[in-house]
């Protein structure tokens, strides 16, 4: 190992360009074996370096390297990737070391981190009189030729001519050329005069927001995007279109309070481009749209303007162009979120986007330019279908569905056909299968069949396999539990201590909500349920009772229950008459929640016993005063009073409301869901708090599994 001094530069704050030299201590074979390795790991027909000036350009198309149409392996090399803190402006910086952290952090992706500058078979000195591009060229060659001794079937090919590259390896692909002519085309410096005044360097932002001349914070858009609320920690700022100065609903941004110095290019923006704008994008909508805006004059501490973006919060949008373009290669981008703006995109077959549903991403925007410019990442399908609107919707507000489990994963995953209790499970576990404990079980799951729902699909959390079958409970199947046991006599009341353990259990029926009411209620079953019936009976009227003595106990005991209230509008054919329902009320609901809330109780209790100094706790704080006179007004609207002295207080006047409407129950059941927003979020002191219910829909199960 020998030392040897390493030179490069990075932009500051201020503009300006450091020199950083430190030594480097170079060794043999730190490069070749470990990246052929990952190389090799990679499904890939060839591998890519790129120089400092073509990885720029494709920054924002490495972004959605896996929809390439033949993705590459992505060789970075510390030296080039190093480069761009002077090349680059602060968000492709930004971008290049976001992608040399995924190449380190994880051996899966297509990023491959090349420590060029500590190995000495691959790393050049730059000799006295040589140009920096041309040594650049020539430790990005070392690494080539090194790579293809070790890698003979992968070709290595430095990029130093996108287009090229594109026409050769991956198929003249518009997606990815629209990327690279969109970066390319918001470098380029437009002729045309500033719509929008120059913002602060992070430099005079942060000297403002110490002396208090400024505030930062986050941007909220209203709906039509004629304003706009700016949330500081001194309250919301209120920031005209014209004053928004290319801020974007999210971003975090510095404001100056409105008797700071006026801005004459904002009167400019003012009249050139909100009235031509928003007529534009808000013909044909309705009225309405105005008083719907999210922003609310309270707590507002004045108007001011954006001086300066301390972050900007861009996504995938999701949208369709406009129907007329803007020339042969540029058309504008309609995003289905009123709060963004039209986003102008580039391709050289705008014909071919019409009509369709895309995800767009913002490059940059120009103080030139009315709009921002971005480029295409995915195409979803023709607008109007089912399914791409379905997809639309799920990508809009951060859903995609993609497989859950890795290709290479599912050899490792069970199958549900020849899965079975092992002699290891039952050695290690308590049998309940033909114990005098009866699993009956009453599957809260059926409901997710009975109730509409907007979207027509279902996205598991966890593998079919898994959510479906093995950890799903079925009448007359084996499967593994973790279970509260308790001995109780004939009255409800509870004679011993809970037991806690893994089982082994076979539920005897699988039964619906409404399917156990019936039973307990003597009611018929359909032809095909009946099996059993009789059987069930007596059972099923013992869970009841022992619910009824759980929950009363816990009532008595000052609990206060709140319910989320699903409605739906049962409209007439004439549509003169609408009538509000809600869901049907079963005491089975009531009486498995019981059942789960008193295994919550047990399991915290028995946690606390054993490990009181570390136990996991859930924290509600005190709700907030103000929402609670909100809530009382509205008790007393509905001909009620509300005590909020305590939760036993709260309960006993919710109670009292409802029998007092018992002629409207829904009134008190709107009341009560209402209640829910009074109260504050839960506070989990421990990232492995988990729910004692169904095991396999908890992901963060660490404590109970």
């Amino acid at each position: 190992m020998r030392a040897s001094p390493y030179v490069w530069h990075r932009r500051t704050h201020r503009g300006s360009i450091a020199r950083i030299a430190r030594e480097s201590y170079l060794r043999p074979g730190l490069v070749g074996e470990s990246v052929a390795t990952q190389i090799t790991a990679v499904s890939c027909t060839h591998a890519v370096l790129f120089d400092p000036a073509s990885l720029l350009s494709a920054l924002t198309a490495l972004d959605d390297l896996g929809r390439w149409p033949d993705p590459p392996a992505v060789l970075l090399c510390r030296s080039v990737v190093e480069s761009l803190a002077v090349l680059g402006d602060g968000v492709q910086w930004a971008r290049a070391r976001r992608l040399w952290m995924k190449a380190i952090e994880s051996s899966e992706c297509r990023f491959i981190a090349i420590e060029n500058v500590f190995d000495s078979l691959v790393w050049r000195q730059r000799r006295p009189g040589q140009s920096q591009a041309d040594s650049t060229r020539e430790n990005i060659e070392s690494v080539r030729v090194m790579l293809e001794r070790l890698v003979p079937d992968i070709p290595v090919i430095i990029v130093d001519d996108i287009a090229a590259y594109l026409s050769e390896w991956q198929h003249d692909d518009e997606m990815v050329r629209s990327a690279l002519v969109a970066v390319q085309s918001s470098q380029i410096r437009p002729t045309r005069a500033d719509l929008f005044p120059e913002h602060w360097s992070l430099d005079r932002m942060t000297a403002a927001l110490a002396k208090g001349a400024a505030l930062r914070g986050r941007v909220k858009v209203s709906r039509n995007r004629r304003d706009c609320i700016v949330h500081t920690n001194r309250g919301g700022v209120m920031v005209s279109h014209a004053k928004m100065n290319r801020a974007m609903d999210g971003d975090v941004v510095v404001v100056e309070l409105a008797d700071s110095t006026d801005d004459p290019i904002a009167d400019v923006v003012d009249e050139s481009v909100d009235d031509e704008e928003f007529s534009e994008e808000e013909e044909g909508r309705s009225s309405e749209a105005e008083d719907e805006d999210v922003v609310s004059p309270v707590g507002v501490v004045g108007q001011g303007r954006v001086v300066g973006i301390w972050s900007r919060s861009w996504r995938p949008y999701v949208g369709s162009v406009k129907p007329e373009n803007e020339d042969e290669r540029r058309v504008l981008f309609i995003p289905m979120n009123r709060k963004i703006p039209q986003i102008r995109i580039f391709s050289r077959r705008p014909a071919e986007l019409i009509g369709q549903r895309l995800i767009v991403m913002v490059d940059a925007w120009d103080r030139s330019s009315r709009f921002p410019t971005g480029h295409v990442v995915r195409y979803l399908g023709t607008s109007g279908d089912v399914d791409v609107e379905t997809m639309a919707i799920l990508n809009e507000h951060g859903i995609e569905q993609e497989p859950y489990v890795a290709e290479q994963w599912k050899d490792e995953l069970p199958s549900a056909h020849e899965w079975h209790v092992t002699a290891d499970d039952e050695r290690e576990r308590r049998d309940l299968r033909q114990s005098h404990f009866e699993c009956y079980l009453v599957d809260e799951l059926n409901l997710a069949f009975i109730l509409p729902t907007f979207l027509p699909l279902r996205i598991n959390m966890l593998p079919e396999v898994l959510s479906e079958n093995l950890c799903s409970l079925h009448a007359g199947v084996d499967r593994l539990a973790v279970s509260v046991l308790w001995i109780m006599n004939s009255d409800g009341t509870v004679e011993s201590n809970p037991w806690f353990g893994r089982t082994i259990i076979r539920s005897r029926y699988a039964l619906s909500y409404a399917e156990a009411q019936s039973i307990v209620d003597g009611k018929p079953l359909p032809e095909a349920r009946k099996s059993g019936q009789t059987e069930m009976l007596e059972p099923l009227k013992a869970l009841l009772g022992f619910g009824r003595r759980l929950r009363a106990d816990r009532m008595r005991a000052g609990a206060l229950e709140i319910e989320s209230f699903e409605v739906r509008y049962d409209v007439k054919a004439e549509r003169s008459d609408i009538a509000l329902e809600g869901p049907e009320d079963l005491e089975f609901h009531e009486i498995v929640a019981e059942f789960m809330i008193a295994a919550n109780s047990a399991v915290a209790e028995h946690i606390w016993e054993a490990f009181p100094g570390h136990a996991l706790l859930r924290v509600h704080r005190s709700p907030d005063e103000e929402r609670f006179n909100d809530l009382q007004r509205l008790v007393a609207a509905a001909g009620g009073h509300l005590d909020p002295s305590s939760n036993k207080s709260v309960a006993e006047s919710l109670h009292q409301l409802a029998s007092r409407r018992r002629d409207d129950p829904i009134v008190a059941k709107i009341v009560k869901s209402l209640t829910a927003r009074v109260l504050t979020e839960a506070q989990l002191l421990h990232s492995f708090y988990v729910t004692y219910s169904s095991i396999c829909r908890y992901y963060r199960s660490s404590v109970v599994a």
